[in-house]
């Protein structure tokens, strides 16, 4: 009976271990899950002070049921000067818009719909106004729409990213728009996929009536080879040079038209994505070369074939450079023998004082005609001739042109030699010493700068600069040295401007630069590069010597409707002042600016 009681006393014993075992598992078990939702909640809080989005949530009654802290950092507010408040306090933190879409889109949470990615315009603590992203849910508890959460990301910055880039887009397609060069851009099948209007005014053909047919269809068969190398060229060569030529395109008409090329290619990541080529129209520029060829024949052939003898004197040296066969009958010297006689070979030795003397007046264009010279032969006789004279200049070089006897028809040989001389100099808009354009070419390309800013409202700045005390760096190291100071800077002005700028020698040491589309703060980066660039140039006129050259710069912006001569005028003061105020300034329009002169840095 004992035996009995023992074994179920100790049934009983172990059974009762098994459930409290269990029962402490189940404890223990409870307590790992409590543990874990306090990490959790704790790693919650702690993610929902640091994240640098804001999230919020909205209850039922529309009221800012929790908001995290980073909203301090975006609106300048604090987390508390929200939470409790209903959404319609919020009125003066959107703008109009932006909050009448959000209270609509709120309301369509609480029908369980879920908000994309949307952005408003809200206006921070100081004022600023700011572009948040914005995108929600509805929260869901026991199945019902128990309120809203969203969270809203600062894109300010990307904001105006993506303005500044519609600017650049707007600004450089008002470029291609209003280009006078036809710009096409053709796929690597040789496709056109954009043409600009130029393509009407050069070749008669409406953008839309080119683009989508081939590139080549309109270009002279004697070209054709050229350009199908070229474009294979660029279409497969990453690092293809920019490629330049003359061609013959079709016009709609019929005709041809003489276009220069400059092809490139397009290149992203090292992929050849498309061809550039940029046309322009040179068919009456080529016209023209022609004329000036065939009036050089013909002054060639007249001065040959004249009755008249006619001879080139080169004033630097008293050598004649070039006769024609009348003279030489005349003198009895072959062409060979004259190019190395001059005034004092040709003229009994008693006249060439008296001979010299008029050439001297001839040469200052004081007389026209020298009456009744003796000219003496190649076998020392003598016969009178009347001897009209002009000076000319002729590759920088002076001349003086005789013609002996005729003046009708020397008349006419001069009347021809000045038309090509004024031909030459109309041609010539490049400073020689600088490579930069000269003064002549300033004022008329101005002039067109001026009218296309008045009547597509752009803006134009123009920079004057004066190399610092460049008389007394002349007058101590000589003028090669001076030279080489003013060559230099016309190539550091070059490494410093963009495409569509433009400079010039203004005169002596003076240099103007054209900005088109471009402001005046901006120029004045433009203004700072060049002063800077021109620091780094080391001028050595004496051994073991190192100068450091500076300029003074004078700013400003065109004005609506300026007149030119005023606008030069304001930006040549300015640069005076500059140099008054210390040299090595940059002085702006004192309208535009709080401080008139921007000194060196």
């Amino acid at each position: 009976m004992s035996k009995q009681l023992g074994e179920e006393m100790e049934f009983f014993r172990q059974y009762n271990e098994v459930l409290f075992n269990q029962l402490e598992k189940k404890i223990l078990d409870k307590e790992t899950t409590n543990q874990q939702l306090r990490i959790s909640v704790e790693e919650y809080r702690l993610q929902f002070k640091n994240i640098s989005d804001v999230v919020f949530m909205i209850d039922t009654d529309f009221n800012i049921s929790n908001i995290s802290p980073s909203v301090e950092k975006l609106l300048g507010y604090k987390a508390k000067d929200f939470i409790g408040r209903p959404v319609s306090d919020l009125r003066h933190i959107f703008t109009s818009e932006s909050f009448e879409r959000a209270i609509a889109n709120i309301s369509r949470m609480f029908k369980d719909e879920r908000i994309p990615a949307t952005i408003y315009a809200v206006v921070a603590k100081d004022g600023t106004l700011k572009h948040v992203e914005i995108y929600g849910s509805p929260l869901i508890r026991d199945g019902q729409v128990a309120g809203t959460i969203s969270v809203a990301r600062d894109i300010t910055e990307r904001k105006l990213m993506e303005e500044k880039l519609r600017y650049e887009e707007r600004r450089f397609r008002t470029f291609v728009e209003h280009s006078l060069d036809i710009i096409v851009l053709m796929n690597l099948e040789g496709t056109i996929t954009y043409i600009n209007p130029a393509v009407e005014k050069v070749l008669g053909f409406k953008p839309e009536e080119r683009i989508g047919a081939k590139g080549f269809e309109l270009i002279h068969p004697n070209d054709k080879k050229f350009l199908a190398d070229s474009f294979n060229t660029l279409a497969t060569d990453t690092n293809s040079p920019v490629i330049k030529a003359e061609m013959h395109l079709r016009h709609k008409d019929g005709s041809w038209r003489t276009l220069e090329a400059v092809g490139s290619n397009l290149v992203h990541d090292n992929i050849i994505e498309a061809v550039i080529v940029n046309y322009r129209d040179i068919t009456e520029r080529k016209r023209a070369e022609e004329s000036l060829k065939e009036a050089e024949l013909k002054f060639r052939t007249i001065f040959d074939s004249a009755s008249d003898g006619i001879i080139l004197l080169n004033v630097g040296d008293g050598k004649f450079s070039d006769a024609n066969k009348k003279i030489c009958n005349m003198l009895g010297y072959t062409k060979k023998e004259l190019l190395y006689l001059g005034i004092h070979d040709i003229h009994p030795q008693e006249s060439v004082p008296f001979v010299i003397v008029q050439s001297e007046k001839q040469l200052k264009k004081k007389i026209l005609i020298a009456k009744n010279i003796p000219v003496m032969r190649k076998d020392k006789t003598v016969f009178f001739a009347d001897i009209s004279s002009s000076p000319i200049t002729l590759g920088e070089k002076e001349y003086l042109l005789g013609i002996f006897r005729d003046i009708t028809e020397r008349k006419q040989a001069e009347d021809l030699l000045k038309e090509s001389e004024k031909k030459y100099r109309e041609l010539s808009i490049i400073d020689d010493l600088t490579q930069l354009y000269n003064s002549r070419h300033f004022h008329a390309q101005l002039e067109i700068e001026i009218e296309r800013s008045n009547r597509y409202q752009q803006p134009l700045t123009l920079l004057l600069l004066d190399l610092d005390k460049f008389k007394k760096f002349n007058d101590k190291y000589g003028h090669v040295e001076g030279d080489n100071v003013l060559t230099r800077l016309g190539q550091v002005i070059k490494r410093c401007l963009r495409d569509p700028d433009s400079a010039y020698r203004y005169g002596g040491e003076e240099f103007t630069i054209m900005l088109p589309m471009t402001t005046s703060e901006e120029g004045i980066v433009t203004a700072k590069r060049i002063q800077e660039e021109l620091r780094k140039e080391v001028f050595s006129p004496v051994l073991d010597q190192n100068i450091y050259m500076t300029v003074s710069i004078g700013l400003a912006q065109y004005k609506p409707k300026e007149e030119m001569k005023k606008f030069v005028h304001r930006v040549d003061k300015l640069m005076y002042q500059a140099k008054k105020d210390g040299r090595d300034r940059i002085c702006p329009d004192r309208s535009r600016y709080k401080h008139s002169v921007i000194g060196s840095s």
